[in-house]
C-alpha cells in the first residue's frame, strides 16, 4: 500500500509526470471464496494479504476502513459480484446485501466514497438501494440474467452519480461472451447518456 500511495501522492504534487490522476482504494472487500482474489487471483497469499478484506458476515468493519481513511485512501472498493470469472457459469461466494450496506455506511460515516462492482442488475439494484456512490461493470461476461430496465438505470442516476458503464464498451468491441442479445438494450442506454 506505502508504494502505492507514494506514486498516487508524487502524481498529484507533480513529482511524477506524464501520469493519469490517480486515486486510490482501500482493501477490495469481497466474500471468502469469491472474486477477485479467488478467481482472477487464484487464491494468491500476497494478494489476499495485501489488497483484499476477505470477509465473513462476523467480520468487523470499522478497523479495516478506519485503517484505510489513516492511509490516506480516496475511496472503498466492494465486490458484491457473483460470477467466477475463471470458470463460467458457476458462481462463487459473494458478500451478504447486509454487509454490502455496512461497509458503505462505515465508509461514508469516514468521509470515503463507495465503489461496487456487480454482476447482475440485481447486485446493481442492491448496490444502489445500500447506497453506493459509484457502479462498475453493470452485467459481467456470461451472465444471464441481463435485463436493464430505464426504471434501474433512472434510479442509479439519482441515487448513486457514477456508473461506470464497462460492459458497453465490451459489447461494442464485440468481445463478451455470448452477449449479442444485450447489444440494442446496451446501445439504447448509450444513446440516452450522450444525448
Amino acid at each position: 500500500m506505502e508504494e502505492t500511495l507514494a506514486i498516487r501522492d508524487g502524481v498529484n504534487n507533480g513529482t511524477i509526470e506524464r501520469s493519469p490522476r490517480v486515486c486510490l482504494s482501500g482493501p477490495m472487500f469481497q466474500s471468502r471464496g469469491g472474486h477477485p482474489c479467488y478467481t482472477v487471483f487464484m487464491s494468491d497469499p500476497e494478494v489476499e494479504q495485501d489488497a483484499c478484506a476477505v470477509i465473513d458476515d462476523d467480520t468487523q468493519i470499522e478497523p479495516i476502513i478506519r485503517q484505510s481513511k489513516e492511509q490516506g485512501v480516496d475511496f472503498t472498493k466492494i465486490f458484491y459480484a457473483h460470477l467466477n470469472k475463471m470458470d463460467y457459469p458457476n458462481p462463487v461466494p459473494r458478500i451478504s446485501k447486509q454487509k454490502l450496506k455496512e461497509i458503505i455506511d462505515v465508509s461514508h460515516q469516514y468521509g470515503l466514497s463507495v465503489t461496487v462492482h456487480v454482476d447482475c442488475p440485481a447486485e446493481m439494484l442492491d448496490a444502489v438501494q445500500c447506497g453506493a456512490d459509484c457502479i462498475e461493470h453493470m452485467i459481467g461476461a456470461g451472465e444471464l440474467e441481463n435485463k436493464i430496465s430505464d426504471e434501474l438505470i433512472d434510479l442509479t442516476d439519482e441515487e448513486c452519480g457514477t456508473l461506470f458503464r464497462s460492459l458497453f464498451a465490451y459489447v461494442i468491441e464485440g468481445k463478451g461472451p455470448s452477449l449479442s442479445p444485450m447489444c440494442m438494450m446496451a446501445f439504447r442506454h448509450i444513446r440516452r447518456y450522450i444525448d
